[in-house]
C-alpha cells in the first residue's frame, strides 16, 4: 500500500477499480433474497482472533464456551446460536457472518438466519459450490437493504479508497 501524492492507495493486490455491488453479491450469504453466491470465506484463525467484549482472547475468557447454546435472541444472532458467538467484541458482529447470525441484507421470506451446516439455507446442500468450507463469510460492507434479485445496491463511500 502506497500513500502519498500522485499515488493511490492499493490493496489487495488490484489496479482494478473497486466493485461494491460484486462484493455483495460474493461475500452474502444464500439465504439474502437473490440467493448471493455465499462464497468470501473467512478462516478460522480470523474468527478466532477477534476478542469477547471484556478485551480478553477467547482462550483467556471464561465465558467463551464452544458446547452450549444460548436461550436468547439479540440484534446479532438468534435463539438456539453457539455461545462460542456470544459477548464477542462489536467488531466481530460487523465483519463475520456465522451459522446463527441474522442474515445480513434482505432475507428470504420466512428466514432470519444464516445456517451454514449442510442442509441449512446457506449450507453445501443448495449448492454445491456455493458454500463457505470454513463455516464464515464476510459480512462487512453489506448493506442492510442489498438483495441480488431484484438489485437493491445502496451507494455509499467507497470501502477500499
Amino acid at each position: 500500500m502506497f500513500i502519498g501524492k500522485d499515488i493511490k492507495r492499493k490493496e489487495f493486490g488490484s489496479d482494478h477499480p473497486p466493485n461494491r455491488y460484486q462484493w455483495e453479491t460474493h461475500a452474502a450469504p444464500r439465504a439474502v433474497t437473490g440467493t448471493p453466491y455465499n462464497g468470501l470465506a473467512l478462516v478460522q484463525e480470523l474468527v478466532d482472533d477477534f476478542r469477547m467484549a471484556n478485551g480478553q482472547s477467547i482462550h483467556q475468557s471464561s465465558s467463551y464456551n464452544e458446547n452450549t447454546y444460548v436461550q436468547e435472541s439479540t440484534p446479532y444472532y438468534v435463539e438456539g446460536t453457539n455461545n462460542m458467538y456470544v459477548n464477542r467484541e462489536p467488531r466481530f458482529y460487523s465483519s463475520v457472518t456465522f451459522n446463527g447470525s441474522i442474515i445480513p441484507g434482505a432475507a428470504k421470506a420466512g428466514m432470519t438466519r444464516v445456517e451454514f451446516y449442510p442442509s441449512g439455507n446457506s449450507g453445501r446442500n443448495g449448492a454445491p459450490r456455493d458454500w463457505p468450507k470454513t463455516g464464515y463469510t464476510a459480512r462487512k460492507n453489506i448493506h442492510p437493504t442489498y438483495s441480488l434479485n431484484p438489485s437493491v445496491a445502496v451507494n455509499r463511500a467507497a470501502m477500499f479508497n
